[in-house]
C-alpha cells in the first residue's frame, strides 16, 4: 500500500510541475465563476440556472476528462517509447501497483477539478432547494409489452411476409424500443390512470405529478382536465407540448401506503395524447440541491475513472499517438452511439448495407454502454435526485473493480513489452 500511495504522489507532482492540472483548477473556477456573466438566458431563474449548470458544470467536467484522459493515454506510452520506464521502477513494484495508481492518480486530479465547479455551483443556486426523486408508473416491462405486440403483429394478414421470416429476436428487439415511444390516447370526457410506487410512505411527503401532453398532429391546443388522487381533485389548464407541474394534494397519500392511484380526466374539446413511460412521471421530494450535488460530484468522478482507467490501459500496450486517438475515438462513439441506434432507419425498412452498419454500430455500443451513462447535470437542472439508488454500486464498481481489472491488464501487457522498457 505504501508504494501505492507513493506512486500516486509520484505522478500528482508530474501533474503539478507541467502545469496541467493548476491550469485546469484556474480554468475551472474562472470559467464556473464567470458563466453567470457572459451566458445569455431567456431572463427567467430557471433558465438562468439550467444554462449554467448545462455549460458551467458540464463543460468544465468534459474539458478535464478529455485533458486527462490524454495524458492518462499518452503518459506511459512516452515514457515507454523514450525508454524511461525504467526510472519509474528503481524500487521493487509491482506492475500491478504501479497501474493501478497512475489510474488513481489522474481519477484523484480529475476530482480535484470537478470539486472547483461544483462548489462554486453551491454557492450560485440554493443549497436548501428540494430536489425529487421520480418515480415512473407500474406498467409491464417492455419484453412483456413486445411479446404481446409481436403475437398480434404476426397475426394480421397484411404483415408483409418478409417480415414473417424475420427472426423472432430481431423483431421483439424493435417492438421493446417501440414500447417506449408507445402513446396513449385520451379522448374528450375520456379518464386515463397511472398507479405508482412510493419510496416514503408517509403523507407529510412533498408529492408532484408531471405530465406533458400533445395531440394527435402537434397543434398547439389547450389542454384542460382534472386530475384527480384518492379524494383529492385538482383542476388543470395548459398548452399542448409544455410541461405540466401539479403537486398533490398533502391527504391524497395515507401514511403506509405502498402505491398511489393518480387519474386524468380530459375536460377539454381536443384528444390528447402521451407516452407513459416518459411523459407521466410522480415526483416525490427527497433531499436538497446541496446533497444532490455531492451524488452528482461522486458520479461525475465515477464516471473519469471508467474512462481514464482503460485510458492508462491504452497506454501500457500502444504508441502516444495511436493511444490517445484511440482513447477519444471511444469517447465519441459512446457519446454518439444511442443517437445513431434511436434515429437510424429500422432494419425492417433498411437496406442490407444499413442494416450491417446499424448492427455493428449496435456491437459498438454494447462495448461501450458502460462507459456512457448519462451526465447527472441534466438532473441536477431538473432537481431529480442523481443515482438514488446505485450510488454505492456505482463507486465500487468505478472506483474498485474497473480500475483494478484494467492495472491487472495492464501489468500483463507491460510485462509482455519488458524488452521496451
Amino acid at each position: 500500500m505504501t508504494g501505492l500511495i507513493q506512486i500516486v504522489l509520484l505522478e500528482l507532482r508530474a501533474l503539478l510541475r507541467t502545469g496541467l492540472l493548476p491550469l485546469l483548477w484556474l480554468f475551472a473556477f474562472l470559467w464556473t465563476f464567470c458563466a453567470p456573466f457572459w451566458l445569455q438566458t431567456d431572463g427567467t431563474e430557471a433558465g438562468a440556472r439550467e444554462l449554467f449548470l448545462m455549460y458551467g458544470v458540464g463543460t468544465v467536467f468534459v474539458v478535464a476528462l478529455v485533458a486527462f484522459g490524454g495524458a492518462a493515454a499518452g503518459s506511459l506510452a512516452k515514457e515507454r517509447e523514450a525508454k524511461r520506464l525504467q526510472l519509474s521502477l528503481v524500487r521493487p513494484t509491482a506492475l500491478f501497483l504501479f497501474a493501478w495508481g497512475r489510474m488513481a492518480a489522474y481519477t484523484l486530479a480529475c476530482a480535484s477539478v470537478i470539486v472547483v465547479s461544483l462548489v462554486l455551483a453551491a454557492f450560485q443556486g440554493d443549497p436548501s432547494r428540494p430536489t425529487y426523486e421520480v418515480r415512473q408508473p407500474l406498467l409491464p416491462t417492455p419484453a412483456e409489452e413486445a411479446e404481446v405486440a409481436y403475437a398480434d403483429y404476426m397475426s394480421r394478414a397484411e404483415t408483409p411476409e418478409k417480415v414473417k421470416k424475420m427472426k423472432k429476436a430481431d423483431v421483439l428487439r424493435i417492438l421493446e424500443q417501440k414500447s417506449y415511444e408507445r402513446y396513449e390516447t385520451i379522448p374528450p370526457q375520456a379518464v386515463s390512470s397511472w398507479r405508482f410506487s412510493l419510496g416514503r410512505s408517509d403523507s407529510a411527503c412533498a408529492r408532484r405529478i408531471r405530465l406533458k401532453f400533445t395531440t394527435p398532429y402537434e397543434t398547439r391546443a389547450e389542454v384542460q382536465g382534472v386530475l384527480s388522487c384518492g379524494a383529492a381533485s385538482v383542476a388543470v389548464t395548459n398548452v399542448a407540448k409544455a410541461v405540466l407541474l401539479v403537486p398533490l394534494p398533502a391527504g391524497c397519500v395515507t401514511n403506509g401506503a405502498a402505491s398511489v392511484t393518480v387519474s386524468f380526466r380530459n375536460t377539454g374539446r381536443s384528444t390528447l395524447m402521451l407516452r407513459p413511460r416518459r411523459d407521466v412521471q410522480l415526483l416525490e421530494e427527497n433531499g436538497t440541491f446541496a446533497r444532490n450535488l455531492v451524488r452528482a460530484g461522486v458520479v461525475l468522478v465515477s464516471l473519469a475513472a471508467l474512462i481514464l482507467a482503460p485510458a492508462v490501459f491504452l497506454g501500457a500496450g500502444l504508441g502516444r499517438s495511436v493511444a490517445v486517438f484511440t482513447l477519444f475515438g471511444f469517447l465519441f462513439v459512446s457519446a454518439a452511439g444511442p443517437d445513431i441506434i434511436e434515429n437510424y432507419p429500422d432494419p425492417l425498412e433498411s437496406k442490407r448495407m444499413d442494416r450491417l452498419g446499424l448492427e455493428l454500430t449496435r456491437s459498438i455500443w454494447r462495448i461501450s454502454r458502460p462507459f456512457a451513462r448519462p451526465l447527472p447535470v441534466r438532473a441536477l437542472v431538473a432537481d431529480e435526485c442523481v443515482a438514488q439508488g446505485e450510488l454505492l454500486a456505482t463507486v465500487v464498481v468505478s472506483l474498485g473493480i474497473v480500475p483494478a481489472v484494467f492495472a491487472v491488464l495492464s501489468a500483463y501487457v507491460l510485462r509482455r513489452k519488458e524488452e521496451g522498457l
